[in-house]
């Protein structure tokens, strides 16, 4: 079986690789600022060279003495640092070398010694990039090897030092307390105790043998902790169970709120059916139904007549309580799949799905009928007019509502307490005698 990696292993490899991360970049460094050093060498040998050649040719350009020129600039490529040589001067250029593979390293101006000085030609110095690798070489490996050598000490000294003296004693602990019997905590802190004076003479007062005694007193709180948690986990048992109690109580309270909730914003609060909101989202549900699977739809349209009259008569009060009976009166008479909902003010819209116009022909007049026979409890009769309207192709809720809006109109207009049809989706009401 493979041994896991100890701590002191991990602490060993943990240090040697921050030593190892930092003496390489403090290495990068030096060879970094080495690199740079020896460039700004390499430039300032270039600068005095130039200075050195320069008056000569100066003089060979002015003189347009070409023989002195080419010893000149072969006098300059025959030196190990110079790659390329490049003079230009009246018109001409002059160039040595294989200065097409570098880059102009330095670039002097030569210049007529008048006042002001004019210039007669441009000196141009290429050196190859390898000359400082080259120069560099043996600093690098010295410097690399120097490196190499500490982190290998390093290594060796943390691997011994780590294993005297903290890995053995420590394994040693570890090996004597993983065969203690922790299933009964009373007998594994005597089993402790007895490890503890084991340890004490070899080890005296070291880490190890604090850690000894140090276990030693954690299996006596283990003792005492393991009746203490046994205890708070049968009243945590106990308060999980009323608590998960109470939120069922919580959560069957939420729903009868959220069904609540859901009744007030679909119903109308006086007559207690369907407000205005919900009845156009069943209108826009069952005109998509009947475009999608060719259905039929009839809608009706009441108003109460003279209601304004009755409110004069008899108090708002008296008025609600009729809208409420009339509400209660249509329920009676129509089917569980048709919606009832107060549209506004006296108006109550009837949607009745998969009716057909001349069903909702009959319907109306009954619904019209018993209206008419109720008794409202008032010294006046009270009637309602009708009207009805079915759903064409390409209806919408606008075009739906009108129809049977015109339709309404005309049996206020015709003399109220009837039942009119608009076939048609031409045609609004203009005016609305209450």
């Amino acid at each position: 079986m493979k041994r896991p990696r100890s701590v002191v292993q991990k602490l060993i490899r943990l240090t040697f690789a921050s030593y190892l991360g930092i003496t390489l970049v403090l290495t990068a460094i030096q060879m970094a600022v080495s690199w740079r050093q020896e460039q700004g060498n390499l430039a300032r040998e270039l600068a005095l060279l130039t200075q050195a050649y320069r008056n000569s040719l100066e003089k060979a350009v002015w003189d347009l003495n070409q023989s002195q020129i080419d010893a000149l600039l072969s006098g300059m490529l025959s030196l190990p640092s110079i790659a390329g040589v490049s003079l230009t001067y009246a018109g001409h250029e002059k160039r040595l070398g294989h200065i097409e593979r570098f880059q102009p390293r330095h670039v002097q101006t030569l210049f007529l010694d008048l006042d002001p000085p004019y210039p007669i030609g441009k000196l141009t110095l290429y050196a190859e990039p390898d000359i400082i690798l080259a120069r560099l070489r043996w600093p690098y490996l010295v410097l690399i090897g120097n490196a190499l050598l500490k982190t290998l000490a390093l290594w060796m000294i943390l691997s011994w030092f780590g294993r005297r003296l903290i890995g053995e004693p420590l394994h040693a602990l570890e090996d004597r307390i993983s065969k203690l019997n922790w299933a009964e905590m009373q007998r594994g802190k005597e089993q402790i105790d007895r490890l503890a004076q084991q340890l004490g003479p070899v080890h005296g007062d070291d880490e190890v043998a604090r850690l000894a005694r140090a276990f030693s007193r954690m299996g006596g709180r283990l003792a005492e902790s393991k009746k203490a948690l046994e205890q708070l986990q049968h009243n945590l048992e106990r308060q999980v169970a009323e608590r998960t109690r109470q939120l069922e109580i919580v959560n069957q309270q939420l729903e009868a709120r959220n069904r609540a909730l859901e009744r007030l914003s679909t119903t109308d609060t006086l007559t207690g059916v369907a407000n205005r909101g919900k009845l156009e989202q069943v209108l826009e549900n069952e005109i998509l139904r009947c475009d999608r699977y060719d259905k039929v739809l009839s809608v009706i349209l009441t108003d109460v007549d003279h209601f304004k009259h009755i409110n004069d008569t008899y108090g708002h009060q008296q008025g609600d309580h009729v809208l409420q009976q009339l509400c209660r009166v249509l329920e009676i008479h129509l089917r569980h799949t048709d919606t009832l909902g107060r549209w506004g003010g006296e108006e109550f819209l009837i949607v009745a799905t998969e009716t057909d116009l001349t069903e909702t022909e009959r319907l109306a007049p009954r619904l019209r009928k018993a209206v008419e026979q109720h008794d409202f409890g008032l010294d006046l009769p009270v009637t309602a007019s009708f009207g009805v309207a079915c759903y064409q192709r390409h209806d919408d809720l606008v075009s739906l509502f009108a129809k049977v809006d015109a339709a309404l109109y005309q049996a206020k207009t015709g003399g109220r307490n009837q039942v009119r049809v608009v076939k048609s989706s031409k045609g609004s009401r203009n005016d609305e005698t209450a």
